[in-house]
């Protein structure tokens, strides 16, 4: 991507934070408001979609008005055309956090063998779990959590650190065709089936984070994205507790069933999850789950303009929801919807009311699990549990 100007609109480029398949992540000066922005430029090949700017408009709405403390807020998005481009460049700007990620923190952990006590995971991903469900609550599915997109600021030391979640895409959610070596490691069997419209997705992403915390490594790994993915879908976990004997065997539940190959074998909720693991580990919650946090006034956006490119309408999305068998029709198409997209700066390092898709299953792998089923509550997920840890070596 040319960035010959260094300026797009009021923002001056400062650093390149990181290059996805589908992005550039830069740190920017908004030369308006007297702060440093982070913004997100789109690769002038995805230009070749004819509808790609309208449907970046309508979804790039609907990401803005996400106003949790815990999501890392959009602060405007443009489509913008400098004089010495070809191509039109749409953006978003969002708040820019300085410091470390949960990768980072997990690096210098869990990755070492010190594991951090169960309090620490909990304050952590109380935090995440709560902004997942409110952005699930409001039609926004994530698609690409791990832990490059969950920032903990400078806050020294950590437990004086509050989580964020970041990197909510647009127009393309993680798909395998594009997906990078860590979009892949957290990356759910629907989604490598080519179904990405699943809230539950989430949660398998956060299972494998969970997992992670707790061993220090992840169950499905290698070199190349494809062999990863592969595994996702058919590979059988070790269970937790063979890597890190510490684990209680209630703790290796909560993980073995938050990463189960089928969806509705899931916990509904990230809500659900952490609550779950709460009462396996024995710690009292003393935040309620899932519900949005005091919004900052001065996080609420303050330039977002809809920018109208002659000849572009923004097209509706409609979202209609799968018919109670779940199962999903035979012709190849698929009705966009808010979503996510990959490959944000942060993959430097290695490592109800959601709309439902109508959608025509793409090639399917062989032996791959069905992708959405109608919901189920808690107490008709539990006698899932033990088809979820069957295939696993008895703690």
């Amino acid at each position: 991507m040319s960035t010959h100007s260094r300026r797009i609109s009021k923002y001056e480029l400062l650093e390149l934070l990181g290059r996805g398949p589908v992005t550039e992540t830069w740190k920017a000066a908004d030369t308006q408001q007297n702060r440093n922005v982070a913004i997100k430029l789109f690769h002038p090949d995805l230009h070749a979609d004819p509808d790609f700017v309208a449907r970046f408009l309508t979804e790039a709405q609907l990401i803005a008005s996400l106003h949790h403390a815990n999501i890392v807020q959009m602060l405007d998005f443009q489509v913008s055309q400098p004089p010495e481009a070809e191509n039109l460049t749409p953006y978003v700007v969002m708040n820019y956090i300085e410091g470390q990620t949960l990768a980072s923190f997990i690096m210098n952990t869990s990755r070492m063998g010190r594991f951090p006590p169960g309090t620490e995971v909990i304050r952590l991903l109380l935090p995440i779990s709560a902004a997942i469900d409110y952005a699930h609550q409001r039609g926004v599915i994530h698609h690409d959590i791990k832990p490059s997109n969950i920032l903990l600021g400078k806050a020294a030391p950590a437990s004086a650190s509050t989580p964020m979640l970041t990197d909510f895409g647009l127009v393309q959610p993680l798909k395998a065709a594009n997906c990078s070596l860590s979009s892949a490691l957290y990356i759910s069997p629907e989604q490598v089936q080519g179904y990405v419209d699943n809230n539950r997705s989430d949660l398998y992403s956060l299972g494998m984070i969970l997992y992670e915390l707790f061993t220090g490594t992840l169950p499905f790994d290698g070199d190349d994205p494809n062999d990863i993915m592969m595994q996702h879908l058919s590979a059988v976990p070790t269970a937790p507790s063979l890597i890190n004997p510490n684990i209680l065997p209630a703790v290796t539940a909560v993980i073995m069933r938050s990463i189960a190959k089928d969806p509705t074998a899931r916990y509904p909720s990230a809500n659900a999850m952490i609550g779950s693991l709460s009462r396996a580990l024995n710690i009292s919650q003393t935040e309620k789950l899932g519900q949005p946090y005091p919004i900052d006034a001065m996080n609420i956006p303050t330039y977002i303009m809809n920018a109208q490119i002659p000849g572009m309408t923004p097209s509706s999305s409609p979202a209609s929801a799968l018919p109670p068998g779940g199962s999903l029709p035979s012709s190849p198409s698929a009705t966009p919807v808010p979503s996510a997209i990959s490959g944000s700066g942060r993959d430097a390092s290695p490592a109800s009311m959601t709309p439902q898709l109508q959608v025509t299953p793409p090639d399917t792998i062989a032996g791959a699990l069905p992708f959405v089923q109608p919901a189920m509550d808690h107490a008709k997920l539990t006698p899932l549990l033990p088809n979820a840890v069957a295939q696993t070596p008895a703690l």
